[in-house]
């Protein structure tokens, strides 16, 4: 799997393969067939899990009111 934003290395020919047979049809049901077969392998794979995320650092003026942020930045 090759993307801009594939940070994880994740390598499996199966998945390369039904990417790539999505991407050159123009039928619109292969499409979500193979994109569906690739998401089904993706989650049984599981390249990634995210074990922390960054914290998130505020500064405002004191004027400044009704501000809350989210949890997830």
């Amino acid at each position: 799997m090759q993307g801009a934003g594939e940070h994880t290395k994740y390598c499996n020919p199966e998945a390369d393969k039904l990417l790539n047979e999505a991407r050159q049809s123009t039928d619109t049901a292969v499409r979500k067939q193979k994109y569906d077969a690739f998401i089904a392998l993706l989650l049984d794979d599981v390249p990634t899990a995210y074990i922390g995320h960054q914290s998130w650092l505020y500064a405002l003026r004191k004027n400044v009111t009704g501000f809350v942020p989210t949890p997830d930045g």
